[in-house]
């Protein structure tokens, strides 16, 4: 035993070591594959390193009658651990592939149990009978009449991988599907290479590297994990996303998203917001373990986690108390004032929802068509016009262009001094043969949440410059023509030459054309979008801002900006019903006028409201009045 050849062997237990380390430090031992695997490598290490005390301790014959009962125990634990592999192993494809749900029925684990138990139970024998293996004082271990059988009761479990392997490849990335292959590639190649030089200890340092394959390419901590939480994010989500659909595996995914997260992150630190989400994640481990429940927890930031359990239990009745303990565990960071909002959505998937794509859909959207309640269904959120109308509008959009469904309108513009409209602003509307007709804001929104606003505006820009030089436009009456763009569009670097490509093809004057800028929600407004607006004033157009105080401009900026209009947010005509609101819409039509700028108010449907704008001092505005009137 002395002349073993034990440098590959020692060179596999640092790798283990590392593993075992990293895996602890990083936090990968959450959720079931990354348990297993964990399994694994406990198992591999202890093999090994077991099978390599033995070589430590024994260096010369006879033995000692301590170290007789060294090699025995040490051989035990070592075939033990050793044969523990190819049965985890299996559990492991099972759960990589998210084909659990096959083996769901404790009886079918138990099947899956029965070979390594029989291996289990026959080394314990061997204590008595030594048919396995045996120790000697004069020649250390030696292998019995019998030691074949355990090695053939795990072959079954080998046998059976490499099955799963081939029946279960399509749910499995071909990275991932050769790294679960390389464990018994190794261990066959390892098994093969012992046989005839026994004293090549060379099969724990294969399982280290096929572990290693495993980590890289299967468990990929560095896209799997949120780099900031140390929680599986949301690659490993859209991952197991993608496998349950394929599989057909039915399972409840609870969605929570805490709306004031970037609010909180700001107030508290990433630090202190990593702390509240360990909170939440260790409290539903928690009540998972007492109420022996199956879940995967993922982390999206700034705000979003994911949950999914099996079909058959509910995750809306955890809430509450769920909540409470959350509380309870996280009392320091409410003692700081802050209030965590979180809205949810429960779903049925693939029953309520179809694909994985809707599902990472809805959990995007759902958040801007929930009310007041804090946990929704599914069908609760689906169902709702405007949600089917943001999912399906490239679509829509592609049908209303295809068959000239964008109706454009021009809003007049009221001028009480001239007593006339003197200019309109365009607005348009959708015609769907599903869906009826879809206004302009909801339209626009969802362009915007959608990313396609940039498509929409130029089929805007296109119809409002050929309205501009079209007779209609000269009969009309109008001065020139309001177009409203959100800041998408103008940042493009090419913007300025469009509009003179445009202006060209249509005819059109500089001071025919008024754009109109959304205020945005974006305190950095951008170089482009600036310079762009500065480029378009120099041209001779003129240029307006729409939706002030919807946004973060303030009085300084606004007088920087080349415009010579604003046009306030509709809100402040709703809120002159009260004394506060008409004082403060007085108070902002008067300094705006002070720095020299027009201001267009809209909303104006009835005398009452109009009467009262024309006190404030207020010569323009656009409502349903005016609208009736032109028509």
């Amino acid at each position: 035993m002395a002349t073993h050849i034990v440098s590959y062997h020692i060179a596999s237990l640092p790798i283990f070591l590392i593993l075992i380390t990293a895996t602890i430090s990083r936090r990968l031992t959450k959720g079931r594959t990354n348990s297993i695997l964990f399994w694994i490598i406990l198992m591999s290490f202890t093999s090994a390193f077991s099978d390599f005390l033995n070589y430590v301790v024994v260096q010369e014959f006879p033995l000692q009658h301590w170290q007789v009962v060294w090699v025995d125990v040490c051989n035990y634990i070592y075939f033990l651990s050793r044969h523990s592999l190819n049965m985890l192993c299996i559990f492991f494809i099972y759960s990589t592939t998210h084909t659990w749900f096959k083996i769901r029925a404790i009886w079918k684990k138990v099947i899956l149990l029965i070979p390594y138990l029989c291996v289990v139970v026959m080394y314990t024998l061997n204590f008595h009978f030594r048919n396995l293996y045996f120790v000697t004082a004069e020649n250390g271990y030696q292998r019995g009449t019998d030691i074949y059988i355990p090695t053939f009761l795990v072959m079954s479990y080998m046998l059976f991988g490499i099955y799963l392997l081939f029946a279960d490849r399509k749910y499995l990335e071909i990275s991932e599907w050769l790294s679960c292959a390389s464990i018994y590639i190794f261990n066959i190649l390892g098994i093969i290479i012992q046989f005839y030089r026994e004293d090549l200890i060379i099969e724990s340092y294969f399982t280290a590297i096929s572990i290693l394959f495993l980590v890289l390419y299967v468990q990929k901590p560095e896209k799997m994990l949120d780099p900031n939480i140390g929680l599986p994010g949301s690659f490993a989500f859209k991952d197991t996303l993608r496998k349950i659909e394929l599989t057909g595996e039915k399972v409840q995914i609870l969605i929570i998203c805490i709306e004031n997260a970037e609010d909180l992150m700001q107030f508290m630190g990433k630090a202190r917001l990593a702390e509240y989400i360990h909170i939440v994640s260790e409290t539903i481990a928690s009540f998972a373990r007492k109420d022996k429940v199956s879940y995967e927890f993922y982390f999206e930031e700034p705000g979003m986690i994911y949950i999914i359990t099996d079909l058959a239990y509910n995750p809306v009745q955890a809430i509450p108390e769920i909540r409470d303990r959350v509380r309870k565990a996280s009392a320091g960071i409410s003692d700081t004032g802050v209030g965590v909002v979180m809205k949810s959505v429960c779903i049925k998937f693939p029953e309520e929802v179809a694909t994985a794509d809707d599902v990472i859909g809805l959990g995007q959207r759902f958040i801007r068509y929930s009310a007041q309640k804090i946990l929704y269904h599914a069908p609760q959120i689906t169902s709702q016009r405007n949600y089917q109308i943001e999912k399906q509008f490239d679509v829509i959009y592609k049908r209303a262009e295809e068959s000239h469904n964008i109706v454009m309108k021009y809003a007049p513009i009221w001028s009480e001094s001239e007593k006339r409209n003197v200019f309109a602003e365009t607005t348009f509307m959708i015609k769907d043969p599903e869906f009826g007709e879809i206004d302009e804001e909801t339209a626009t929104e969802t362009a915007r949440v959608r990313g396609a606003i940039s498509i929409l505006e130029q089929y805007i820009l296109e119809q409002a410059f050929s309205y501009a030089g079209s007779d209609a436009m000269t009969k009309s009456g109008y001065k020139y023509i309001v177009i409203k763009l959100s800041a998408a569009l103008p940042m493009q670097n090419n913007f300025t030459d469009h509009i003179w490509n445009l202006r060209s093809k249509y005819n059109v004057l500089a001071e025919q054309i008024c754009f109109a800028f959304t205020e945005t929600n974006d305190r950095q407004t951008g170089a482009v979008l600036n310079e762009n607006i500065r480029k378009l004033s120099l041209q001779g157009y003129r240029i307006a801002l729409d939706d002030y105080g919807n946004g973060y401009l303030n009085m300084h900026l606004l007088s920087d900006l080349q415009i010579s209009s604003v046009r306030l947010d509709k809100r402040f005509t709703e809120d002159m019903k009260n004394e506060s609101g008409e004082k403060i819409l007085s108070s902002m039509i008067e300094m705006i006028k002070n720095i020299g700028l027009s201001v267009v108010i809209p909303g104006v449907d009835d005398e009452e409201t109009r009467d009262k704008l024309i006190e404030m001092g207020c010569d323009l505005m656009m409502g349903k009045m005016f609208t009736e009137e032109a028509s």
